[in-house]
């Protein structure tokens, strides 16, 4: 009996010692080229913590700037009034913001989504201040632009409205020509970029390169495509925009293909009453033509 109770003590003793069921520990899977997605895990509070938020870095926004406010938003301590009448939430370790109060700035930082969905936060590294001069010179060059656009973007005498044709700073024709003289048959679209955060992807031409700047804020989700390594922003020729509107609220039919002014724009219907534009140069319209018509779900 006394040896029975020995064993029966022993067996407990190595069970409180360890003997569990052992762990695997579960890589991360790899993410998709080029992109960075938005991956939220909890701290010890149980808070939401966000460990890796895409950022487009060295952009700039004008506009008037004042202290946050009440508002939805629980990130930023102050905000940029624009002429676009959209807001851009700031905040700054390195800027003393509140001392630009009521004053028209121009910021310069990096631009990331807020937690709350559909908001827009900077974190800025310069703030510079507007005169009156930059005002004058820099509006009536681009209203003019843009109503000369507004003009020449109609189909049967509709107006289809476009976000993504730039008012200024055209694409380089270097890079615009070196697009051109490839072949757009279809075994040369061997690559495809596919965003896991909004779910989509599009064919992409085997010699060239792009790259998913994320969120900024005049688009949803902005990618470009072009000739040679895409750094920043302005580096690709062709574009891809997601943008909260519906087709139907910009006047477009889903697949229509639409030109303005010098700009050929692909316009495709996505969920969420959303849609999604490829534009580029006119002399790329083959190549709009095919990544429009291509665009799937992922």
């Amino acid at each position: 009996m006394k040896k029975v109770s020995i064993a029966v003590m022993t067996t407990l003793l190595l069970a409180a010692c360890g003997g569990g069921v052992p762990v695997e520990k579960v890589e991360q899977q790899d993410r998709a080229p080029m992109e960075r997605s938005f991956d939220r895990a909890q701290d010890d509070t149980g808070d939401a913590v966000v460990d890796d938020i895409m950022e487009t870095g060295n952009v700039s926004y004008k506009g008037t700037l004042y202290p946050s406010g009440i508002s939805i938003y629980m990130q930023g301590t102050h905000r940029l009034d624009m002429d676009t009448n959209t807001v851009l939430l700031l905040e700054s370790e390195t800027v003393d913001l509140e001392k630009y109060t009521g004053d028209d700035v121009r910021v310069f930082g990096s631009v990331r989504p807020t937690v709350e969905e559909g908001g827009m936060i900077m974190r800025v590294e310069r703030v510079e201040m507007v005169g009156e001069e930059e005002e004058v010179e820099e509006e009536p060059e681009e209203l003019m632009e843009q109503e000369k656009m507004e003009e020449e973007a109609s189909v049967d005498g509709a107006e289809v409205r476009s976000s993504s044709v730039p008012s200024s700073n055209p694409p380089d024709s270097a890079k615009v020509a070196l697009m051109v003289e490839e072949d757009f048959t279809d075994a040369e679209w061997t690559q495809r970029y596919c965003s896991l955060h909004i779910g989509f992807c599009v064919p992409v031409h085997r010699n060239w390169w792009y790259k998913s700047f994320g969120a900024t804020t005049s688009s949803l989700w902005h990618v470009e495509v072009g000739p040679e390594a895409v750094e920043v922003l302005g580096d690709g020729p062709l574009l891809i925009n997601l943008f909260s509107d519906a087709l139907e609220e910009i006047g477009a039919e889903d697949g229509q293909i639409v030109t303005h002014g010098n700009f050929v724009v692909g316009y495709r219907e996505w969920s969420g009453d959303r849609h999604i534009e490829v534009s580029a140069p006119e002399e790329l319209r083959v190549a709009v033509e095919y990544i429009t018509s291509h665009i799937e779900e992922e």
